[in-house]
């Protein structure tokens, strides 16, 4: 199978929210090339104590993970507290029992697939982001308070490529950094990702005109598949058919339905395991009928 030189994916955000501004956001996305993960930087902490961060973009991950002690020494405006409305909108969240101060807590089991005891303190801070006119940076604004999370501890960064502290929540639901700063501003409820196969690519919010590339004449015109992301921690893509040498696999229209799944963590469209199933048993049993030429 032929690769495009660039990987575009176009995510709409479908939400009831009234737009207040025209304005847009640009962030530049990095490939890490021995793990073939994707990361951004992003100005975390007051103007006094700004620090850039190397954050991996995760559709899936429901808070941002920040790791403060790896190489990011800000002011940490507040720690959330367990009994609050926030605390309560992050999926995964509690609490410490032996904490007099009830602080929330972010939990994860698993990360980059890999099973996972980590527990995050969640915190408000401020984060910086650049305006666009959809081809070049302009000015800086800073959105306070973002909500993330605040793990201090080496387990975390084991899991990561060098030089990444952390990862950017950019999942369907209200607390993921993405669902945040479209909140924040009150802009269009969407953004893309221009994920490169090498060098830099793009991450836009809330931007009408992108400034892309040109492709290659031999990339075929793109087109937009619906996703359904609301009332979703993911990204779903309806699956219209699959064919296997010509052959139709036979599969029920409800698995059909949200039986894609796209991700920033693997390199390929993630299946519903039953769909899967039925592919590789079908692409088995024709491979070992085929004629041997």
């Amino acid at each position: 199978m032929g690769s495009l030189t660039r990987l575009i994916v176009f995510l709409s955000i479908f939400a009831a929210i009234t737009l207040k501004a025209n304005s847009q956001y640009l962030l530049p996305i990095i490939k890490d090339e021995p793990t073939n993960l994707f990361f951004t930087t992003l100005s975390i902490g007051s103007l006094a104590t700004e620090s850039p961060v190397n954050l991996l973009l995760d559709l899936e991950s429901n808070l941002t993970l920040v790791n403060y002690d790896y190489n990011v020494s800000v002011f940490i405006d507040s720690i959330v507290s367990c009994h609050s409305s926030t605390c309560e909108s992050i999926p995964g969240h509690g609490w410490d029992d032996g904490d007099p101060y009830c602080s929330c807590v972010y939990r994860l089991s698993s990360l980059l697939g890999q099973n996972a005891s980590i527990e995050a303190y969640v915190i408000q801070d401020t984060v910086s982001i650049s305006t666009t006119d959809g081809g070049k940076l302009l000015s800086e604004v800073s959105i306070n308070p973002l909500t993330i999370s605040d793990y201090r501890g080496e387990e975390f960064i084991t899991y990561l490529p060098p030089l990444v502290s952390g990862i950017l929540s950019l999942s369907p639901v209200s607390s993921s950094f993405i669902k945040q700063v479209i909140s924040f501003y009150g802009v269009s409820p969407k953004f893309s990702l221009c994920l490169p196969s090498s060098g830099a690519g793009h991450f836009y919010i809330a931007a009408d005109n992108y400034f892309i590339p040109p492709f290659n004449s031999s990339v075929s015109p793109m087109t937009l598949s619906p996703l359904k992301a609301i009332n979703s921690e993911s990204y779903l893509l309806d699956v219209r058919s699959i064919y296997v040498d010509g052959t139709p696999l036979s599969l029920s229209p409800n698995l059909l339905e949200g039986g894609a799944k796209l991700s920033t963590m693997v390199p390929y469209t993630l299946l519903h395991t039953d769909i899967y199933n039925a592919l590789a048993q079908s692409f088995t049993l024709k491979a070992k009928n085929a004629p041997i030429l």
